[in-house]
């Protein structure tokens, strides 16, 4: 099995990349809401996993082997395993990681150079995991690194075209899910618009085989009458595609 070196999280005060462990190791293997997958809670939007998985499904066969970065409990890795695939799973705190015996784990500091000694894959899972992460593009090349050519990343990050976002933007100046209870509670640090991933992909060789999103934002509208007038007179000034009206940005992209 590839291991990896001990990695040394960097503290308060220190030089290092910025990254928001301390709440997900208090979180544990139960996740940050209450979906389940095989008792192994989903750090995600709820249904986002089940719904990516059957992107997979569409282009990549069983039996391939995908690589996951991000596994946090490890429930997208035996779901994965589940359905016929290898799973390989990188994550910086193993401690979380529960599926262990139905995948190959992997430490390791996705802000860093993790694509050293991992091999190729014909799949790569990346869901809402960018957003943590300080350099967008240094991540995206180092996930087509690990990825064969025709391969497939499928990808997720909060969806800042919603018409709630951009409501809340002209409203406040911030993004949903990029305040600073996101910054400094589950470190959203890194807001990426669908224009910022589209010029993002073309850098690192990957191009789009499917763009849409996830969710419904409504149900955060509720009780909010003045949001919910906003967001409504938002959606016919839009020239952003109803296929992103989503909480969720998701993209499908093949390894050029």
């Amino acid at each position: 099995m590839l291991s990896a070196e001990p990695i040394e999280l960097p503290g308060s005060g220190h030089a290092g990349p910025k990254i928001a462990v301390e709440n997900y190791r208090t979180l544990g293997p139960t996740g940050i809401g209450t979906e389940q997958y095989r008792g192994l809670g989903v750090f995600a939007y709820p249904g986002l996993h089940a719904s990516c998985a059957d992107r997979l499904r569409e282009r990549v066969p069983p039996g391939a082997e995908v690589l996951e970065l991000g596994a946090g409990s490890g429930a997208m890795s035996l779901r994965l395993a589940d359905l016929g695939y290898r799973p390989t799973a990188v994550d910086i705190l193993e401690e979380n990681f529960q599926a262990g015996d139905r995948a190959r784990f992997v430490t390791a500091d996705l802000n860093g150079d993790f694509a050293r000694g991992l091999g190729r894959f014909t799949a790569v899972m990346a869901l809402e995991i960018i957003e943590h992460l300080e350099n967008p593009r240094h991540f995206l090349r180092q996930a087509r690194a690990c990825m064969e050519t025709g391969g497939h990343l499928v990808l997720s990050t909060p969806n800042l075209s919603n018409p709630l976002s951009r409501v809340q933007f002209m409203v406040d100046g911030t993004y949903q899910w990029f305040q600073d209870r996101n910054y400094e509670g589950i470190g959203h640090i890194t807001p990426l618009s669908p224009w910022l991933l589209a010029h993002c992909f073309q850098d690192c060789g990957l191009e789009p085989a499917w763009i849409g999103s996830f969710g419904d934002v409504g149900k955060n509208l509720v009780g909010w009458p003045r949001m919910r007038w906003l967001v409504r007179m938002m959606r016919p000034l839009s020239r952003i595609p109803r296929d992103l009206d989503g909480e969720i940005y998701v993209a499908v992209l093949r390894a050029v």
